[in-house]
């Protein structure tokens, strides 16, 4: 469980850093734009498709994930008195024995 949660957790991570990335670019593209005038959709390495694009359809499914990480680490992190509030069955990246 140990290994497979790490890597999926990994996974996760890097999907963020991507999606951070590709907002920056998107960022740095659109005040270039602004700057020289220019409205083609046009990124820095000249090609027609950003990396926002390959990001946006898996979105909805990502946000998800990050959301049940970050509900997770929350629980995970409650002091001992609230270990009542933790779900019985785990969250979404652990099992309830591991939590202990």
């Amino acid at each position: 469980e140990s290994a497979a949660t790490l890597e999926k957790l990994s996974i996760l991570k890097a999907w963020a850093e991507v999606y951070v990335t590709a907002i920056a670019q998107e960022t740095d593209t659109n005040e270039n734009r602004k700057e020289t005038g220019d409205d083609e959709d046009i990124n820095v390495l000249g090609a027609s498709e950003s990396l926002l694009s390959l990001v946006r359809p898996e979105l909805d499914s990502l946000v998800c994930y990050w959301l049940a990480a970050l509900r997770d680490s929350a629980l995970l992190s409650l002091p001992a008195q609230f270990s009542d509030q933790m779900p019985s069955s785990g969250g979404a990246f652990y099992k309830a024995e591991s939590a202990e």
